[in-house]
Order: C-alpha cells, then structure tokens, then sequence
C-alpha cells in the first residue's frame, strides 16, 4: 500500500506514512477503511480537512493486492547505504591503481637499471662522461703528444746509454746500465736478441757503417773497462773478436770504411784502434781531461769529439791536426755530423745545441729550448732535421732555418739517447727508466 499523498510505500498497521506524516486509512478484514491514530501519539489526530480533499489515487483492489513484502527502510537510511557503497567502491579503486602503480614502478626501475653494472648508481653513470670531457680539456696540450708515440719497448731496467738502427733497416739496437745489448725487430718491437755483459754496465753502442761489425763498450764499478768487437752473424751480435782494455770508456764510433775505431774516455785522450788487429792506431792529443761523445765525418776526414772545456775538437783523419769551434759556455755533452758531412751540431751543459759549418767552423744557429743539459743530438737521414734531448724533451729542429718544428713530452722520465730510423719517419728514444720509445717524426 503506498501513501496517497506522497506515494511512499507504508509499513503494514501504520496509520501515517513515515515519509510525510500524513493520515492513513486503514482496511479491515472486510475491506472498509477505519482511521487509527498513531500508536506514539496519545492525543487524537484532527479530521481531514474537508476543502483539501486527498488526491485520488487509484487503489488496487483487494484481488490485486500483491504479497505483503518486509518493512523497508527509510530513504534516509537508503541514501547512506548507497553513499557507503560509493565510498568502499573509490576505496577499492584507488587501492587498485595504487598497487598497479607499484608494480608499474618496479618494472621501470628495473629497465632503467638493465645496463647499469652491479653496484653503480645510474646517475653517477652518466655524470662519468662530463668528468672525463673535464679531463681531456685540461690535458689538451698532453693529448696531441701521446698521439705521436707509436710504441714503448720494455726489457731492460737501467738507463739506456745508447740506440742504433742498423744498416739493415730492420733492427733497432739499444743499449743498458743494466749490463745488456738487445736487438729489437724496427717494424714490429719483438726482441730478436739479448746479449748479456755480466759485471759491468754497457756506456756505449756503435756499428760499423756496412752492418758488419759491432763494438760494445762495457765498464765496472771501479771504472775499468773494455770494448768488445764482434762480427754481426746473421742479423745478430756474434762472439767477440776483440777485446780494447781501457778505462773509463764513454764513448766509441767506427770510421765509415770499419777499419778504425774511435775510443773516447775522461783519462784525457782519444786513441784509434784498428779493427782488423786490434792494435793502436793512434792517439789525439788536446781533448784535456774526457771525451765524452766522438764520431766520424761521413767521408772519414775529420773526427769531432767533446768533453772537458766549452769548445768542440776536430782532428784531421789522417795527419791528426787539432782545430776548435768555439761558442759554448761549458762543457760538450755530445756531438754529430750531418749525413752531407757540411753541418756539425754540438750539444752542451749550457742548455743549448750549436749548429756549425764544419768546412769553415762558422757558427750557424744557436738552438736553446728546455731550460736544461743538452743529453743527445742526431740529424735526419735527408739532413734537414736535427733532433736535440734535454730531460724530458726531445726538439725537432729546422737545420736551414734553426726554428723548432716538432717536440716529444716524457714527463715520467727522462731522455739519454736518440736516432732516427733510417726512413726518417721514425725517433728511437732512450731512457732513463730502461725504456726505448718510438715517436713519429714530421717529414
């Protein structure tokens, strides 16, 4: 039964509607409507107000009344289930998203960290590369020398006194303090042979012109010394044939033709020996107290030597006739003539290396670059470069102009000993730490 003033559905026995509070008629057993007050108000309702007549809504009647159904709810009530409802319903939904959220997350991380090594936070990753930018700029001037060395050679553990490329193009010779000769394939560095002078430290290295014979200047503790002279047997240093007793040996050289040898010492002469019997040739008076470097002019005429005293020696080949190039302001470390033979350059304690007409004795260029001993000069093949060592620089110099064309940087060591490759493209460098260092070469 429904409220004729608001349609709401009414409980069974309630003479009002709970929705409106209007009266309700009830039907008895016989279907005639009585009025009944509400069973929680004691006073009588007043009647029906005649001039507003109930709406007529139509009654079903009693053969079609439905089942009497449960009470039902207020609409109140109603609207807080459904709110309740709605509000478990977002509930629901937001904690869904929230561990889908999670689980997205997760599997984010992990494709973000799928190259990034164990233990290494993938932003520190990414920042690694700006530091390295950071280094390479700051080492801007250091890059573009370390391109320039083409291979370190590694074997022996004292200073290198001396390298050599042989005549045969393919080896590359080098001298220890250690006691040790090795031969090194010039192409590729492999270590063809060590020869091992026990007792003593090898000062010097030089071979004869045609690839044939050797002569290794070995020297003790106490300063007594020999040069051992070997035939080359097959590309190698063969058994001594000779043995030159001297002390204090610094320096030896051959003439161009192999038959003598220069032997350079600080006893205060310069003897030559004869290859073939190992006898003294001959000894140069007017060298003072040491010869520290010696070598032969191209054509075997003249021979400059440097030692004791600021100024470079040259001795006629044949009648021994002494005349000096001065210009140095202390002692000669070390000299070389160009492969014309025109062009001698000097090496001094004064930090400088003098390039001189060796016809005349004119002083060409002065060449001064590091602030420090001139260790090693060497010409080019072609005898337009000349290259200078000075601790830890090696300068490529112009011989027609005297401008620097080219520098080596060995900040962890430093040079004692320099040649060029037969080629020219190539700079054998010796050092302090035993190592021998390959540099490219302008041409």
């Amino acid at each position: 039964m429904n409220c004729p003033n608001c349609g709401f559905a009414l409980s069974e026995g309630l003479p009002f509607c709970v929705n409106c509070g209007a009266a309700v008629e009830q039907a008895d057993a016989s279907g005639a409507s009585v009025t009944q007050p509400p069973a929680s108000n004691t006073q009588a309702q007043p009647p029906a107000q005649p001039t507003q007549p109930t709406p007529q809504t139509a009654q079903p009647s009693p053969a079609q009344t439905m089942p009497t159904s449960p009470p039902r709810k207020s609409g109140r009530a109603g609207l807080l289930i459904v709110a309740l409802v709605v509000l478990v319903g977002i509930a629901a939904v937001a904690l869904a998203f929230m561990f889908m959220g999670r689980d997205t997350g997760k599997r984010t991380r992990q494709r973000a960290n799928t190259n990034v090594p164990s233990g290494r936070n993938a932003n520190v990753a990414q920042t690694q590369p700006s530091a390295a930018n950071n280094q390479n700029t700051a080492n801007a001037n250091v890059a573009p020398q370390a391109a320039e060395l083409k291979q370190t050679l590694t074997g022996q553990t004292k200073e290198i006194t001396a390298v050599a490329y042989l005549p045969d193009k393919k080896t590359l010779a080098s001298a220890s303090r250690d006691g040790s000769v090795k031969l090194w394939d010039a192409q590729t560095g492999a270590l063809k042979q060590t020869v091992d002078e026990q007792g003593g430290e090898v000062v010097s290295l030089a071979f004869s012109a045609d690839g044939t014979m050797a002569a290794v200047a070995v020297v003790n503790g106490g300063g007594v010394g020999a040069v051992f002279v070997s035939d080359m047997q097959g590309g190698q240093i063969g058994a001594a044939r000779q043995q030159i007793e001297r002390n204090n040996i610094q320096s030896v050289a051959f003439s161009p033709d192999g038959k003598t040898l220069a032997v350079g010492n600080t006893s205060g002469s310069l003897t030559l020996w004869d290859t073939t019997t190992g006898t003294l040739k001959q000894t140069l008076e007017g060298q003072d107290i040491q010869t520290r470097s010696v070598t032969f002019a191209p054509d075997g005429k003249w021979i400059a030597a440097g030692g004791y005293g600021n100024t470079v020696k040259l001795w006629d080949a044949q009648t021994g006739k002494l005349r000096e190039l001065q210009g140095h302001t202390s002692e000669i470390t070390c000299v070389a003539f160009a492969p014309d033979g025109q062009t001698i350059a000097s090496g001094s304690y004064d930090n400088t290396v003098n390039l001189w007409a060796a016809q005349t004795g004119e002083l060409r260029h002065t060449l001064k670059g590091e602030e420090d001993t001139i260790s090693a000069v060497t010409f080019a093949p072609d005898g337009k470069t000349v290259a200078s060592a000075a601790s830890h620089t090696i300068s490529l110099w112009d011989v027609a102009t005297g401008e620097l064309r080219q520098t080596f940087k060995l900040p962890e060591t430093t040079v004692s000993a320099i040649s060029f490759a037969p080629d020219g493209a190539t700079l054998a460098s010796g050092c302090a730490d035993g190592t021998v260092r390959l540099w490219k070469s302008k041409q």
